[in-house]
């Protein structure tokens, strides 16, 4: 496996309804998007794997803080990204 410096955003769009439903068909995105990667010679680092959910001002005490699977790890989402 090569391990190549680049970023990979997944991102999704719902109702403010159906959140629940976006949180249980994320997890199925990133493990397609990390099966796409290991079919090319490349992986994801969960070190370096962000999860940020966003959302208007007012909402914003609505979004998980459940932490989302990639790969066998548990990661916790952020309230921002951050720089490298």
């Amino acid at each position: 496996m090569y391990a190549l410096p680049c970023d990979t955003v997944i991102d999704g769009l719902c109702q403010p309804s159906d959140m629940d439903a976006l949180q249980e068909r994320m997890p199925v995105c990133i493990d397609d998007v990390i099966s796409w990667m290991m079919a090319n010679r490349l992986q994801i680092n969960p070190a370096k794997t962000e999860v940020l959910w966003y959302s208007s001002a007012r909402r914003q005490h609505q979004m998980p803080s459940d932490p989302v699977g990639v790969g066998n790890t548990s990661v916790l989402p952020v309230a921002s990204v951050r720089h490298s």
